[in-house]
């Protein structure tokens, strides 16, 4: 394992780009958030490059920052997802970002992982790229087949967060119930909360009934929506008789996922 040891000028010089970052992002600017944390990155990245032993873990161990390592790289990738409705060119960066974790992340039972993963996909969907979102879905299922939010995250392609000309329901359905139909799947009361909706766009209403009593038994034996938690110094956005999830689109019309937005 490497020793890896930054010097107090680059501690400092990241600490800077990062904090500077966090200023933008809390202001929701996410095009600027993310302009300034690339070239954080890219600076990461260099270290990375230098020696290939060096993980990511490696570099979060090294840096002493107000923030860790590990959590800044979340909140890039999900400031590249939101800079990305505005500027696809942030997609491909995305991409790239998502990759380059995967690769130098040592560990790779780490959940944090999955979320990569399913951050790739989607890029490659917001490109128009679909053969290769399609690809990577089902490759990282196949390793992970009992991850609910992929199976949704894939769903919400051709649903929720579908373009036009990609819109497909009864796609988005199928991809559903055969998630579904997998012992042991996490996260089967959001599945089938997705479902639920997707039976009622389709007209399925006798579907859409059994699916909501399966839920309220879910609901009656506690298995209910944890509450979604916010971070200090950000003021949730007053919500009524809305039911919205972590990944359902935000109901203030950003067009970017409630936990992008103002579920964040």
């Amino acid at each position: 394992m490497s020793k890896l040891v930054l010097k107090s000028e680059t501690q400092n010089e990241w600490e800077d780009l990062m904090q500077e970052g966090y200023t933008h992002s809390m202001k929701r600017n996410s095009v600027e958030a993310v302009r300034v944390w690339t070239e954080l990155w890219n600076r990461i990245r260099d270290v990375l490059k230098a020696d290939d032993n060096i993980s990511m873990e490696d570099i979060d161990g090294a840096f002493h920052g107000m923030q860790s390592i590990y959590n800044w790289t979340t909140d890039f990738e999900m400031e590249l997802g939101n800079a990305s409705k505005k500027d696809k060119s942030f997609a491909q960066t995305r991409i790239e970002f998502c990759k380059a974790y995967i690769t130098k992340y040592r560990d790779k039972s780490e959940s944090n992982l999955e979320g990569m993963k399913w951050a790739l996909c989607e890029s490659y969907f917001d490109l128009g790229e679909i053969e290769e979102g399609e690809r990577l879905f089902q490759k990282y299922l196949e390793e992970s087949p009992t991850s609910g939010w992929g199976w949704i995250g894939w769903s919400d392609q051709y649903s929720l967060f579908a373009k036009k000309h990609n819109k497909d329901n009864d796609k988005a359905i199928q991809i559903l119930e055969k998630a579904l139909e997998i012992e042991g799947l996490q996260d089967r009361f959001y599945a089938l909360e997705r479902l639920e909706d997707l039976y009622m766009k389709v007209g399925r209403q006798q579907e859409a009934t059994e699916v909501r009593k399966h839920l309220d038994q879910m609901k009656a034996k506690n298995a209910v929506r944890p509450k979604v938690a916010l971070p200090p110094m950000i003021k949730a956005v007053p919500v009524t008789s809305v039911k919205i999830g972590r990944n359902d689109p935000c109901t203030c019309g950003s067009g970017q996922k409630y936990k992008k937005c103002c579920g964040r």
